[in-house]
């Protein structure tokens, strides 16, 4: 009864409920007493009044009578404030919510900017995006340009150590989000033909649904995907969505740094591997003119040691 009411948005009547064909006898199994008459009448929108936000159902007029229609005149007078309270209500829990997640947000960010490490920005992406949209588990996975592959480092069961993982970046849901730049949020991994159960079968773990999304640097390319799975009530939202999006653009500004960061140093220790094999005295000098380094020629020449 209750499902009709709320997909006809029309009020209904039930003189004798167990000769009703919508009512459902193990109702009154939840209830004390048994079920003889019903009166339910839809909540609609303030702002649509074509949608239904709720419905309200009366049990048993008192005095073992058949609800009247002036009963449902009556009735239907009381829908529009309790329309407006729930509204409110509804408004109010939104900008609770929403407060909460720029405040974690905020959170997320700061801690961000704090570390040029590759690995520890990849974790703290992954916890702050886990703990953000309330999901059992959060990957960040990063592109690599020399073989096409999302790699990721994880922590071991016992988290003493990170572990690299490889997969090619055509293949499961990360691979179809990398290859089409799209976001997929899947209430039902199991109903969806592109996810792979494999690992579920191997680790005993059960994937329930996933929320998928690119990631792009500064400049528009894509640098990773992020994958959050098991909502841990309900499925990811289009609210969801848009604070992971927040937070993978503020992790791809980290992850740039985080990456610029290891390729000079690279390039840093590639530089001072060819200074110190040269065979000519090299000095380096600062903008005061002070002497920054020598390579092991040039203190030679100057009769110090190299350090």
């Amino acid at each position: 009864v209750l499902g009709q009411v709320a997909k006809s948005g029309q009020g209904v009547n039930v003189v004798d409920a167990y000769s009703d064909p919508l009512f459902n006898p193990k109702v009154d199994e939840r209830l004390p007493g048994r079920t003889r008459t019903l009166l339910c009448m839809p909540i609609v929108s303030s702002k649509s009044p074509d949608k239904v936000v709720a419905v309200v159902q009366l049990i048993n007029k008192v005095g073992d009578l058949p609800f009247t229609e002036e009963d449902a005149q009556e009735f239907r007078a009381f829908s529009d404030p309790i329309g407006i309270i729930l509204e409110s209500c509804q408004s109010l829990y939104t900008a609770a919510r929403n407060q909460k997640g720029v405040a974690a947000l905020l959170k997320a960010t700061a801690s961000l900017g704090q570390s040029l490490n590759l690995e520890a920005t990849l974790r703290t992406v992954m916890d702050q995006a886990r703990d953000l949209l309330k999901a059992d588990r959060s990957t960040i996975f990063l592109i690599c340009n020399e073989t096409g592959e999302l790699w990721t480092k994880v922590a071991t069961a016992d988290e003493t150590k990170m572990m690299e993982i490889r997969i090619p970046a055509n293949k499961g849901i990360a691979g179809y989000v990398a290859s089409t730049k799209q976001i997929l949020n899947i209430p039902d991994a199991y109903q969806d033909p592109r996810f792979d159960p494999s690992t579920d079968r191997k680790t005993g773990y059960v994937t329930r649904n996933i929320l998928c999304m690119p990631v792009f640097n500064s400049d528009g390319k894509l640098i990773g995907v992020t994958q959050l799975i098991n909502k841990q009530a309900g499925v990811f939202t289009a609210d969801d969505e848009r604070l992971l999006a927040a937070i993978s653009a503020q992790a791809a500004v980290a992850i740039d740094n985080a990456q610029l960061y290891e390729r000079v140093r690279g390039m840093k220790g590639y530089l001072e591997g060819i200074l110190q094999s040269l065979s000519n005295g090299v000095v380096t000098v600062d903008v005061q003119g002070r002497v920054a380094s020598v390579n092991r020629s040039a203190a030679r020449i100057f009769g110090r040691e190299a350090g």
